[in-house]
């Protein structure tokens, strides 16, 4: 039966020279994000061993990433060491594993993960596998094609000899009263290439996780989180992290549940991102959500309308009547100043409302309306030979 050492031997061998990689500082980890907010994971909610089991509270997140722009990072926070000690020195990865699965696809219609990567303690690896017949349930889910392994012997998380995987004592203890006194980090990392390469995607961000711990290596059957009991974790895109593969503000889900592109920031191509429409409460998928003539980003960006109210200015003209037809002002109900409103000119009286004295006989338009009883339109009213004004 091989050792771990030939193993190794035969990993390296295989996959060419290591790549030795700059570990992550404290401040370059960003904290995985779940429905808006950092990734936790409740407490003793596995079966076994607290190296198992991952903890994370709103002070002390669960699961982290760093994209150094050549390799991706992970980190995992866990109750106890994922590794065994001989004379009270770290001795080995335990015979277990801690990992991610990953969403690359948005495929709704299938509730199960695409890829994972996981800390192989059993076989001092990395492991890049794809998922390629989903099971009926993704915690017990073990991916059919290992796509790529990367050494990684039992080292400290930034040790000159770590490499591909580390681990590192957290300074908290979220717990508290566990069989370890301060919590545990489990840190490792893959090519960017070659996760790209297997997803298919451009940016980290357009990827979607959950982090798991397992038995088997293979199958996180242990303890995922966010979900608190991975025998019942529910459907797989209720648990996966918050993505934007957009950058529009609209997680990957929301996009899903909402419609919209998860590719197009502008949906509807309006002006607008679908995350500012969604602020707005305007619909992302119309690009003039109150009908009015005017596209929702001419609305904001340009006259300062209402995208939500047809007739900003409530003076009988949609808005876009008022840019587009009557050049009057959208945000001013008598742009003219003759004290009738744009569309009591337009809609009544079929005078100018950009013009005072749309007849010029020398009185304005409102007060041949609201005084004399004039038409603002005819300069002879009563076809008499003389002007209103004159008369």
């Amino acid at each position: 039966m091989p050792t771990k050492l030939s193993r190794l031997l035969a990993i390296i061998g295989a996959g060419g020279t290591s790549i030795a990689a700059t570990w992550p500082s404290s401040s370059d980890w960003e904290a995985i994000q779940f429905d808006g907010a950092d990734l936790t994971d409740v407490c003793s909610d596995v079966s076994g061993n607290d190296w198992w089991d991952i903890v994370g509270d709103t002070s002390n997140p669960a699961a982290y990433t760093y994209y150094d722009g050549t390799n991706l990072w992970f980190r995992l926070r866990l109750a106890d060491a994922p590794y065994s000690s001989k004379g009270g020195t770290p001795n080995s990865w335990r015979n277990f594993g801690w990992g991610v699965m990953i969403e690359s696809d948005w495929d709704t219609t299938n509730e199960g993960y695409d890829f994972i990567v996981y800390v192989d303690g059993n076989g001092d690896e990395i492991v890049l596998a794809e998922n390629s017949t989903v099971g009926s349930s993704f915690s017990s889910d073990s991916p059919e094609t290992e796509l790529s392994t990367y050494g990684a012997v039992l080292a400290e998380s930034g040790d000159s000899t770590a490499e591909y995987a580390g681990w590192t004592e957290a300074s908290t203890d979220v717990c508290g009263g566990t069989s370890s006194s301060v919590d545990y980090f489990v840190d490792w990392y893959i090519p960017w290439s070659d996760l790209s390469s297997a997803t298919g995607a451009s940016d980290p961000d357009e990827l979607g996780f959950v982090f798991g711990t397992s038995a088997s290596s293979k199958q996180f059957s242990k303890d995922t989180a966010p979900c608190d009991n991975s025998s019942s974790c529910g459907d797989w895109h209720d648990n996966v992290s918050d993505a934007d593969s957009d950058g529009d503000g609209v997680t990957n889900d929301d996009e899903l549940d909402n419609g919209t592109d998860i590719d197009d920031e502008d949906s509807d191509d309006d002006g607008l991102t679908d995350g500012e429409e969604v602020d707005e409460g305007t619909d992302p998928l119309d690009d003039d959500t109150d009908d009015d003539g005017l596209l929702y980003g001419e609305e904001v960006d340009d006259h300062q309308t209402d995208p939500l109210d047809d007739d900003t200015d409530d003076d009988g003209l949609l808005d876009g009547e008022e840019v587009y037809e009557t050049d009057t002002d959208p945000l001013d109900e008598d742009s003219d100043d003759d004290s009738l409103s744009d569309g009591d000119e337009v809609n009544e009286h079929g005078s100018d409302p950009n013009d005072v004295d749309t007849d010029d006989d020398g009185l304005e338009d409102g007060e041949e309306v609201n005084e004399t009883g004039t038409d603002p339109a005819d300069a002879d009213s009563d076809d008499d030979g003389l002007d209103d004004g004159t008369e």
